[in-house]
């Protein structure tokens, strides 16, 4: 679970008042009245982000499906990454296991759910649905699929033992 390349390290602590300042920003992160961290893009991919956990869902179709003999099963989960800064950047999103191709792979199968709202400066925020999508772009360029699988492999080891699963 090593922390990703910025997308900082701590410069100081700041006499324990709980605002880390990053050098790529050149300002402390604050939390918004309503939770957000509002940032830009740039100080947004300054920020190293890191795999914190991530789990399997049970399969939306479930067992009592009415299909007839062999039935295709999905395999779901989540995963969440945040950031080493005070307060944390949080980034979550579900995803799916990829079955269709000559080898498994996980592809991001949601939009990505955060404490961040993107500003454009002297604009204001760039609402919630630019957020979202810039935000999962950004996550697609991460390798999360790498960690999360490492993360699940251990985690659920025994389910998938036999699996072979291709990072994107």
């Amino acid at each position: 679970m090593s922390p990703q390349a910025p997308l900082a390290a701590p410069d100081s602590d700041t006499g324990g008042n709980n605002v880390r300042p990053y050098a790529a920003l050149g300002t402390a992160l604050v939390l918004s009245h309503d939770g957000y961290l509002r940032l830009t893009l740039a100080a947004f991919r300054a920020i190293a982000l890191r795999h914190l956990f991530s789990g399997l869902d049970e399969d939306a179709e479930g067992p009592g499906h009415d299909a007839a003999g062999a039935s295709v099963a999905s395999i779901l989960g989540f995963t969440e990454w945040c950031s080493d800064t005070t307060p944390a950047v949080s980034l979550g999103w579900d995803w799916r296991l990829n079955t269709h191709g000559r080898r498994p792979r996980y592809v991001r199968d949601s939009e990505v759910r955060s404490n961040v709202m993107l500003i454009e400066p002297g604009l204001g925020d760039l609402g919630e649905l630019a957020t979202s999508a810039t935000l999962s772009a950004a996550v697609d360029a991460l390798p999360w699929a790498t960690e999360t699988n490492n993360y699940i492999t251990n985690q659920y080891g025994w389910h998938l033992s036999n699996l072979t699963v291709t990072p994107d």
